[in-house]
């Protein structure tokens, strides 16, 4: 079974949201559990017998489809296999817009051309490669490296099309922290390492329109609503708004192991887009709902990183 989610449109582009709350519901979980209702009714009519299992496999909303469906409706599937969930969206989709702002203006002296993002991921590779004990050209431990970023920096003698000015370090640190907000309020992870020859569709101009259209549409500000115009009000409001009810976090995953459930995550080390981080805090979340009630998560979730992965 497969669904378009009630609405027509393509990966990025959001627009198709604004001023339309009942689509927005359909997209964040209705589609998902009415087609899979269905498909099981065309099942038995057809073959005369339900489905003896059901399984479920998507990637980025993908995922944060399958987590979402599980969450709110437990039986629909025995097995779900969620990559890169895009499933923080309150918090994931301001990120990418705010993220976005780092490397603006094009034309300030803090700006991170494209073509450099290959050459700060040759760095990354050369300084931390090893550091897993295999020198593959995949970036497997990136938290294990203690990167020095000023390797980069540019001297007199330094070919300038291969080292960026004491400014762009300055944003290139900013790509590496976690988007936190006033007063220490943590917000999002931060692209790891290793991510850097996809930083296109974040550190462009403009901001990714995923996280404008998100505002725009999604939270219903409006058109005519600028990104120049962004602040922590925003991630407070998508917080309040919960869009098409889609952000999957409800970490109380008991009803779907109750059911039988079994539940695989994985996420690429190397993701340019969902922010890796983002899958660890997700595990760290469900364990901590489910640990302290006596629930194994091995019984029935597993979580596995890939190196190299996009």
């Amino acid at each position: 079974m497969s669904t378009d989610t009630g609405h027509n449109s393509t990966s990025s582009d959001g627009t198709w949201a604004y001023g339309q709350q009942e689509k927005l519901k359909d997209w964040g979980y209705r589609a998902m559990h009415g087609s899979t209702v269905v498909g099981k009714q065309l099942i038995q009519g057809y073959y005369g017998y339900k489905p003896k299992w059901n399984y479920y496999k998507g990637c980025s909303t993908g995922g944060r489809q399958g987590l979402r469906d599980i969450q709110l409706y437990p039986e629909d599937f025995d097995g779900v296999v969620a990559g890169a969930p895009a499933w923080y969206l309150t918090h994931m989709s301001p990120f990418t817009l705010k993220a976005g702002t780092y490397n603006l203006p094009v034309n300030g002296s803090t700006h991170i051309p494209s073509n450099l993002f290959p050459v700060i991921n040759a760095e990354v590779l050369r300084q931390c490669d090893a550091v897993d004990g295999a020198k593959d050209n995949i970036l497997s431990d990136p938290q294990a490296c203690n990167f020095e970023m000023d390797a980069l920096l540019c001297t007199p003698n330094a070919n300038q099309s291969a080292c960026l000015t004491a400014p762009q370090l300055t944003t290139l640190s900013k790509i590496y922290r976690d988007y936190v907000e006033t007063n220490d309020t943590w917000v999002f992870p931060h692209h790891w390492m290793g991510s850097e020859l996809g930083w296109g569709l974040i550190y462009g101009s403009p901001p990714g329109g995923l996280g404008v259209d998100y505002v725009t549409s999604f939270m219903q500000y409006g058109p005519n609503w600028k990104w120049q115009d962004y602040d922590y009000s925003v991630v407070q409001n998508a917080e309040r708004i919960r869009p098409g009810n889609a952000t999957a976090d409800d970490f109380n995953l008991e009803p779907f192991k109750r059911n039988g459930g079994k539940l695989l995550i994985y996420h690429g080390m190397a993701d340019q887009l969902i922010p890796t981080g983002s899958s660890l805090y997700l595990y760290s979340q469900i364990l901590r709902e489910l640990a302290p009630r006596g629930i194994e998560l091995d019984d029935f979730f597993r979580f596995f990183l890939v190196p190299g992965m996009g």
